[in-house]
C-alpha cells in the first residue's frame, strides 16, 4: 500500500500561539489539538502525539482495555491514546499546567488494514478524487445533541 502524506499546523487567526501538533512517520498519522483558552494546550497536544508515537513504534502491545471486536492494531492505537490520555491529565494537576487538554485525530495502518481513533473534535476526512468523506463524529455536548435528535444541525452551528 502507498501512503501519501503531509502535515502542516496554523494557529489560524485568533489565537497568539499554535497549539497544535502532529505526527506523521512510519505508519501513524495523527494530530492533536491542544483545547483553546486552556492552560498548556501546546503542551497537551505535543505530548499526546509524542506519546502515542513513542507507544506505536515500540513492538510489544499496548493492551490494556483489549477489545476482541476491533483488531490488534486498533486495540493497541486505542490503547496508546489512553496512555496519552492519562499521562495529560496527571500532568495537568501541576500549577504550571494546571487544566491542560488536547484533542486527537489518528491513523495507524497495518497489514493493509486502517485503524481510526479519535477523541474530542479532531475529525478524521478520507480523501479521494474529488469527494471528501467525513469518517469520525466530535465528541461534543453539541455534537450529542445533534445525534440524539434534540438540535438540529442548523441550530447546533
Amino acid at each position: 500500500m502507498k501512503i501519501i502524506a503531509a502535515a502542516q499546523t496554523d494557529m489560524g487567526a485568533k489565537r497568539t500561539n499554535n497549539e497544535d501538533s502532529y505526527y506523521a512517520e512510519g505508519n501513524l498519522f495523527l494530530v492533536a489539538d491542544g483545547v483553546g483558552g486552556h492552560s498548556s494546550g501546546e503542551v497537551a497536544s505535543k505530548m499526546s502525539a509524542d506519546i502515542v508515537g513513542s507507544c506505536l513504534k515500540r513492538k510489544e502491545p499496548y493492551l490494556k482495555g483489549y477489545d476482541e471486536s476491533y483488531s490488534m492494531a486498533s486495540n493497541r492505537l486505542a490503547s496508546a491514546i489512553r496512555l496519552a490520555n492519562k499521562a495529560v491529565h496527571e500532568a495537568a494537576k501541576s500549577a504550571s499546567h494546571k487544566g491542560m487538554a488536547s484533542t486527537v485525530a489518528a491513523v495507524y495502518v497495518s497489514d493493509d488494514m486502517l485503524s481510526i481513533a479519535h477523541v474530542g473534535d479532531s475529525r478524521a476526512y478520507l480523501i479521494r478524487a474529488a469527494s471528501i468523506i467525513q469518517l469520525t463524529d466530535d465528541h461534543s455536548v453539541v455534537s450529542e445533541q445533534v445525534r440524539d435528535g434534540l438540535l438540529t444541525k442548523e441550530q447546533a452551528k
